[in-house]
């Protein structure tokens, strides 16, 4: 074979690679951009605004909230780069919830158990509840779950038994 079809041929090739993959580039970099801005925005809201909370309580659940709004704007701004016309997905998903909702049961479950937890506050971070066999003081309430620090079991008295349990916010 000639040698100078061999190159073209190479020359071609490569070039065609990367004017293809200077889009996907694009939206590589775009990508990792709004993940290094997501912590950076973070620290920001949270040094301007939610540390001059005094009361913990409310302070925890501001950083919760600003958190999780954070994290869906993410969402939204990596799914409009690399999908065009996001919105129409958006309506797409509207078609399958009814097959989302029957596959995805415990997690839809679990996040309007958090809502109520947020909403009507049955309990709060620091409480000590029981629930079925499990005792414990709340530490911590996110979007799928709560966790307490167990307390009796085998231990006779109130005491802590040293583990955490994560209990679904479907349960409650």
């Amino acid at each position: 074979m000639d040698k100078n079809f061999i190159q073209s041929f190479l020359d071609f090739r490569w070039l065609t690679f990367i004017s293809s993959s200077q889009h996907i580039q694009v939206k590589i970099v775009a990508t990792l951009i709004a993940l290094i801005l997501f912590p950076l925005i973070k620290k920001t809201i949270t040094s301007l605004f939610i540390n001059k909370i005094k009361n913990s309580e409310k302070r925890y659940k501001w950083n919760k909230t600003v958190s999780y709004m954070l994290y869906f704007l993410i969402f939204f701004i990596i799914g409009s780069i690399w999908f065009e016309g996001f919105e129409s997905i958006a309506t797409y998903l509207g078609l399958v919830s009814a097959g989302i909702a029957i596959a995805l049961k415990d997690p839809i479950t679990n996040i309007t158990g958090w809502l109520y937890i947020i909403a009507r506050s049955p309990f709060k971070i620091g409480d000590r509840i029981e629930l079925g066999n499990n005792a414990g003081d709340v530490v911590d309430i996110t979007i799928s779950n709560f966790t307490i620090m167990e307390i009796g079991n085998w231990v006779d008295t109130n005491q802590y038994t040293g583990r955490l349990i994560h209990i679904p916010n479907g349960r409650v």
